[in-house]
């Protein structure tokens, strides 16, 4: 990877010295563009999924467990028997998955790009993580709900069921619930109960530097985005992704209208490629 980064560098520094793309004018002083990076070319396993609650005086209500006022519900993951068309893994989607990312910005009238990424995000893919499922469509019909468990003298109780991609921002989110506590041998293991085992966080382009997704960045007439990103090799811990690699993409837009830039916004390599492009403002 060190490799692949060493290497992409030295193409961008050779990149940012040839001559500028035009693109359409700005029509302000400044403009802010967003920047989106997905992982596509993955199915995953399918979940019936349960909205979870305790109900201790057997009202067939959910219990407020923490004390703040409302009731309190968790996530219930059962894997999916497989349907009539014999398979129970979902369509292609966006997946969490990291990538490294470098963004740099020449301003109008300067030699030296500034980088506004940290110096982390260009080796530690952990650092960026691509937008994936938060849709809020299920993927089709209505499990029945399972019926209710007793553990150690507690009651649990399921509703709401509905059919979602094991890669599902919600899923992957739940890592554990009171199910498991009480019982990790039984409902501790992923399909069984269990949802996720690792939590990799929603989408972010360099955790080090920004919170917000998608990524802003804000440009002046006559400056010049450089961004290169490249795929990790393996996924996150814990992630049930059934691809060696997915491919990596992005967007760059305005008003969410795509602008056209100069270099390429996917790669199709496998692990470890990457691509980089540049927008300049006019």
């Amino acid at each position: 990877m060190r490799s692949i980064i060493a290497l992409g560098a030295g193409v961008m520094a050779a990149f940012l010295t040839s001559s500028c793309d035009t693109t359409q004018p700005l029509q302000l002083d400044q403009q802010t563009f967003e920047l989106t990076f997905s992982t596509f070319g993955a199915s995953t396993v399918n979940y019936n999924v349960y909205d979870g609650f305790e109900d201790a005086n057997g009202d067939m209500l959910p219990d407020d467990t923490n004390g703040d006022g409302s009731p309190d519900f968790f996530r219930h993951c059962l894997t999916r028997a497989p349907d009539s068309g014999n398979t129970h893994i979902s369509n292609p989607s966006s997946i969490p998955w990291g990538f490294t990312l470098s963004i740099s910005i020449l301003r109008e009238g300067q030699t030296v790009p500034e980088v506004i990424t940290s110096s982390a995000s260009a080796t530690d893919p952990s650092l960026s993580v691509a937008t994936y499922d938060t849709s809020g469509a299920p993927l089709g019909g209505v499990p029945p709900a399972p019926a209710p468990v007793t553990v150690q003298g507690r009651t649990f109780r399921f509703t709401n069921g509905r059919i979602l991609s094991r890669a599902r921002r919600e899923v992957v989110a739940q890592t554990t619930s009171p199910l498991i506590e009480l019982a990790p041998g039984t409902y501790g293991s992923p399909g069984s109960g269990r949802c996720s085992t690792f939590d990799p966080g929603p989408a972010v382009a360099d955790a080090a530097t920004s919170t917000t997704y998608p990524r802003q960045v804000v440009l002046r007439k006559g400056d010049t985005v450089t961004i290169e990103a490249f795929v990790s090799p393996t996924a996150n811990p814990g992630i049930p992704i059934n691809v060696s690699s997915p491919a990596l993409s992005s967007t760059f837009s305005l008003a969410g209208t795509p602008m056209v830039v100069r270099g390429t916004t996917s790669e199709q390599g496998g692990p470890g490629s990457g691509f980089r492009f540049s927008y300049t403002t006019r």
